[in-house]
């Protein structure tokens, strides 16, 4: 018998929602991101933002609600019985370290 191993990290989770395979790493990867900068809007805001508040947060701007609405949709696809990434979230940020952003991130190029 073989033991499966458990699953510690985000992208491990989005990537067996998303098929496991090695065609199913871009979309997964793509939902943890989404996944994470839904955390940081959360942390930021001090609350849970809705859909067209994380759109306008996250990329500035009201012509970008189409991209987070698309985001929205592959993460639906993945995950369901979800409606939004806010569960996710929470339990990322109840480990702040997990969304800590480094340094090389953000420094201006």
């Amino acid at each position: 018998m073989s033991k499966r191993r458990k699953m510690n990290t985000l992208l491990e989770v989005c990537l067996a929602a998303a098929g496991g395979d090695l065609q199913a790493i871009p979309k997964a990867a793509k939902v943890c991101e989404f996944i994470l900068e839904w955390a940081v809007a959360t942390k930021a805001l001090g609350r849970t933002p809705g859909i067209d508040e994380f759109g306008k947060w996250w990329k500035g701007s009201e012509k970008h609600q189409r991209t987070a609405y698309r985001r929205l949709e592959m993460f639906r696809e993945l995950f369901p019985a979800e409606s939004t990434p806010e569960r996710f979230a929470a339990l990322l940020l109840e480990n702040e370290e997990a969304i800590e952003l480094s340094p090389l991130v953000r420094v201006a190029v």
